[in-house]
């Protein structure tokens, strides 16, 4: 058993890698075609927008990964079809479910890589390429100031619906500004409209709370402090996700694009391990020659993938809990799988 889980491991390895790159080859297509001419448009040479879009290959390859895993496995188990292996195991009393041991060996192999990937290169390569006219859900985050706001417009640096927060020495909360609009005005001020301050006091508790239509506040930050800590949540690894929603808490916020985020760190990684069960009901069909449950898996590739990702986005606007969003699409993965085996035990 040890040299076939060896043999299968290696041909699936081998499937995947070409499956992988050209699906990222095609992701990379699609952006070049949407997106080519906005970067030439704002000044960018020919060249300098090239070298952009290569910076996207480590976030398409992450996106693109799971659906890689689905293709290599059904292509692996469509060829050994067609040398008549896959009934000759069959034969010999392998369950269909021990005979997917290589491939989710290997998966589970994948998935700790695209995890690495996301947490560490994903983040960087997000930066170099990444132009923003307006940043949703913008966060700065010091040791004692902390912002968070629904929208800044980078080129009026403008924050709207803003939180801003300030602490103790001691990390408990001591300020806390909320204002419909706020900036830092040329005299270096924080000028902030139609909104509320609330002070703590050091046990904790509130000390008093008012309102103001205007207000200026100086916070010890410039124009320039902003620009290295404005990011987008696709630049912030999982432990800045994590710390980010823990200050968020103490001022009673709890974003859902934010914790939707914070699981797809795990989700998107471990979808590479869960779509290998996808191929459990097509292994288990008998009335469909292989290239059709080639073609039917292939398919269904691209809509696992769609589905995730509507998945991600109907949870990062709240329409669902963010932890379903992230894991929505494993839930009915591994429901159907168990299934597949139930009926046929």
């Amino acid at each position: 058993m040890k040299r076939l889980d060896k043999y299968l491991g290696l041909e699936f390895l081998k499937v995947y890698i070409l499956s992988a790159l050209a699906l990222t080859v095609i992701g990379l297509t699609g952006v070049l075609s949407d997106d080519l001419n906005d970067y030439l448009r704002s000044g960018y040479s020919l060249a300098s927008a090239l070298r952009a879009f290569l910076w996207m290959v480590p976030g398409i390859y992450v996106q693109f990964s799971p659906p890689a895993v689905l293709v290599a496995v059904l292509i692996t188990l469509g060829l050994m079809g067609k040398y008549q292996e896959t009934l000759v195991l069959e034969a010999s009393g392998l369950s269909p479910l021990r005979f997917l041991c290589p491939f989710l060996g290997v998966s589970l192999m994948l998935s700790l890589g695209t995890f690495l990937v996301n947490e560490r290169v994903v983040p960087v390569s997000y930066n170099q390429f990444k132009q923003e006219t307006e940043i949703r859900k913008p966060f700065l985050a010091l040791p004692a100031f902390f912002l968070y706001a629904d929208v800044y417009r980078v080129k009026k640096d403008l924050f709207e619906n803003s939180t801003i927060l300030f602490f103790y020495p001691d990390g408990r909360l001591k300020e806390v500004y909320q204002a419909k609009q706020s900036w830092i005005g040329k005299d270096g001020k924080w000028q902030m409209k139609i909104g509320s301050r609330t002070v703590f006091a050091a046990s904790g508790q509130s000390a008093y709370k008012d309102s103001f239509e205007n207000l200026a506040a100086e916070f010890g930050l410039v124009r320039e402090d902003l620009q290295p800590f404005l990011r987008p949540l696709e630049m912030l690894n999982l432990r800045q996700l994590s710390d980010y929603l823990k200050k968020l808490a103490k001022a009673g916020v709890s974003p859902a694009n934010v914790r939707t985020a914070y699981f797809s760190r795990f989700s998107t990684p471990l979808l590479n391990l869960v779509v290998v069960f996808l191929a459990l009901p097509l292994v288990l069909i008998r009335t469909r020659s292989r290239p059709i449950l080639i073609i039917t898996g292939i398919c269904l590739a691209v809509f696992t993938y769609w589905f995730y990702s509507l998945s991600l986005a109907l949870g990062k606007e709240g329409y669902i809990t963010p932890i379903l969003a992230a894991f929505l699409p494993h839930l009915i993965i591994l429901g159907v799988a168990g299934i597949f085996l139930y009926a046929r035990s």
